[in-house]
């Protein structure tokens, strides 16, 4: 549980000032130019959903047997046996840090995934769906 997920809200506003930074040199953009536009030119994802992509794989890789053991006993359907239900159980946190613990957020983040996303059949089925995802829930269904 020592595993926190995200950052302050201004240490992810010194990153995504990094990342419109990196952006604007990648496409030679002046100091004024729009940066969101241009993330979205380069298929890049905003700091926020960058972080949520991580803590998303890592708990894909939990739930198929390919992240450490200490990762995937944070990992768990609700219910048990063979009919397993593509939900994750959720924890109560007693503190808004606790929010942002891997074993909280893990699960919140999964169970607000689209069926086809969860039910991928391979990882990297499952890495481009859920960019798509996070690329439309980031710059709007039209992208």
């Amino acid at each position: 549980e020592a595993v926190v997920s995200t950052q302050s809200t201004g240490d992810s506003i010194v990153q995504q000032d990094a990342s419109n930074r990196a952006c604007s040199i990648t496409l030679g953009l002046k100091k004024s130019d729009p940066k969101t536009e241009n993330l979205k030119k380069l298929h890049w994802l905003r700091i926020r959903e960058r972080i949520e992509f991580k803590i998303l794989l890592i708990t894909y890789k939990a739930l198929n047997g390919e992240a450490p053991g200490y990762i995937s006993e944070l990992v768990k359907y609700k219910g048990s046996g063979s009919n397993r239900n593509p939900l994750l159980q959720t924890y109560m946190a007693k503190t808004s840090l606790g929010d942002r613990a891997f074993i909280s957020c893990a699960a919140t983040l999964w169970n607000n995934l689209p069926e086809e996303v969860k039910l991928s059949s391979s990882l990297p089925i499952f890495k481009c769906l859920l960019k798509t995802h996070l690329f439309r829930k980031s710059y709007g269904s039209d992208s």
